[in-house]
């Protein structure tokens, strides 16, 4: 394998562990503190746009985590709902309880 493909890969790892880390920190702020209803709006919609680069599992927890602890809010964004359930892992269970 050429050094520029391992080098590559290797910036994609770095990437996505930058930004599983930042779900981690959402996650931890959110126990920590109240966000207002548009500011968790603008965490779940930047969560959902990034899904793609975390497995499922990791998206899923980490959007858990930051939501428990916070007010329900009424609605979600649509782009953000259709964001969310493109995410492969979701649209797995979507689907299944459709059938």
């Amino acid at each position: 394998m050429p050094w520029y493909v391992f080098t590559y890969f290797s910036f994609i790892t770095q990437l996505n562990l930058v930004k599983l880390g930042s779900y981690i920190l959402l996650a931890s702020l959110s126990q920590k503190c109240k966000f207002s209803s548009s500011a968790l709006k603008a965490i779940v919609g930047a969560m959902a746009s990034a899904a793609h680069t975390v497995r499922g599992d990791q998206f899923v927890n980490s959007l858990v985590a930051v939501c428990e602890p916070q007010e329900a809010l009424d609605a979600f964004s649509s782009e953000t709902l259709k964001a969310i359930v493109r995410t492969p892992y979701v649209n797995a269970f979507v689907c299944y309880d459709l059938h």
